[in-house]
């Protein structure tokens, strides 16, 4: 059957904290497909941007359920499990989407609630070491078993549209949706340089992008600013002396755990966004920076092809970036 086309499509955002994230973009982007495709949609969120964007009028035909927050980790998953079983208990032209990868939504899969889609944003565990060995190993498990058990699977970018058909091959149902292309052309003068990620996977590549740049920042003087949120201050600790032992602890500054209005000031400030992560489904910062016109050099991540391809223009492999810079440097 096609899906996509209930009459009546229930979405699960169970995501509980307060800060823009990919959701921000690809979320937008899931609502106003089903919207332009004649569907109701009942959004189940916690997320306060979701109901602006409804004031404002970019998720028409959008009922907003707000969700609570809940602070302890089990009891959240288990309340929210129960409270999806039950939403989903009601039968008859509707579909659900959970839009991440989340336990509710497997058990409500496994036990044969649905039509059920998932969003899949990002698979790193299959690539690169995230939480641990014993968690990554759990989050593959039930993430493998999850894929299997939904009735189809939206992608938010190719990356993801291609980790997905190695990961779960028996899934034939895969949909992508990523309707917000960049065309916005600019140029700049590669003097400060971006980086927008949080600080507590060694998969976002900070110390990678340290080690192997460190004589071109002091060669050339080139400012470094690393914005993110960080839980894990024993890896921040490491990265700052590593900056020590190069010789660049001068050029490159730590923003940790900032506001939005202040990452909104630091993409109008730099001249150029770089994006070192070894593995991201999405790259919600790749969006941010296209949008504010940023030259970005980026490894081949997340929607980094897709935004070569929608017409962004001012994306290049970040391998190139020493070549570069003489095109923005004064």
């Amino acid at each position: 059957m096609p899906y996509l086309t209930a009459p009546v499509v229930y979405v699960f955002c169970l995501k509980q904290g307060g800060q823009k994230n990919g959701l921000f973009y690809y979320g937008f982007d899931l609502l106003d497909e089903l919207s332009k495709r004649g569907s109701k949609v009942v959004l189940f969120s916690t997320k306060d941007y979701f109901l602006q964007g409804k004031k404002e009028g970019l998720v028409p035909d959008v009922k907003f359920v707000k969700l609570p927050r809940i602070s302890n980790r089990a009891m959240k998953w288990i309340l929210l499990s129960i409270y999806c079983f039950k939403i989903m208990g009601k039968r008859g032209g509707r579909e659900y989407i959970f839009s991440s990868e989340d336990l509710p939504a497997l058990l409500c899969a496994w036990l044969g609630r649905g039509p059920i889609g998932v969003v899949v944003h990002d698979l790193g565990e299959f690539y690169v070491r995230r939480y641990g060995l014993m968690k990554d190993f759990f989050r593959r498990t039930w993430i493998k078993k999850l894929l299997s058990k939904v009735n189809y699977v939206v992608c938010v970018s190719s990356r993801t549209k291609a980790d997905v058909e190695r990961v779960s091959p028996g899934q034939k149902n895969i949909l992508t949706i990523l309707n917000s292309p960049c065309r916005i052309d600019g140029s700049g003068k590669s003097v400060k340089l971006l980086y927008v990620s949080g600080f507590d996977y060694p998969s976002k590549g900070h110390s990678s992008f340290i080690s192997k740049y460190a004589n071109f920042l002091k060669e050339n003087s080139i400012e470094v600013h690393f914005v993110g949120n960080c839980g894990n201050f024993k890896m921040l600790g490491e990265l700052r002396a590593l900056c020590q032992s190069l010789g660049v602890a001068d050029l490159i500054s730590f923003h940790v755990n900032v506001t939005n209005s202040f990452i909104d000031l630091m993409y109008r400030s730099v001249d150029a966004f770089v994006f070192p992560s070894h593995y991201e489904g999405f790259g919600r910062p790749l969006i941010e920076a296209a949008r504010y016109g940023l030259p970005i050099f980026s490894n081949d991540v997340g929607v980094f092809r897709d935004l070569q391809e929608s017409g962004y223009h001012n994306i290049f492999p970040l391998d190139e970036l020493e070549c570069a810079y003489g095109s923005y440097a004064t």
